[in-house]
């Protein structure tokens, strides 16, 4: 590959972010309601962050 087109180096981190793109989303009343009267987390998650 000619130097202009090769890929940038991967830069790690040990920083995890977590994206998610509904997170902004604005809630309807009843689904607020709905959403704080359930406990916080998912216990299916993959991830440590999902469990929280």
């Amino acid at each position: 590959m000619p130097p202009s087109r090769q890929p940038a180096p991967a830069v790690f981190s040990p920083r995890r972010i977590y994206l998610d793109d509904a997170g902004g989303a604005a809630l309807l009343a009843e689904a607020r309601a709905a959403r704080l009267a359930v406990p916080e987390g998912n216990p299916a998650s993959p991830h440590a962050e999902g469990r929280a």
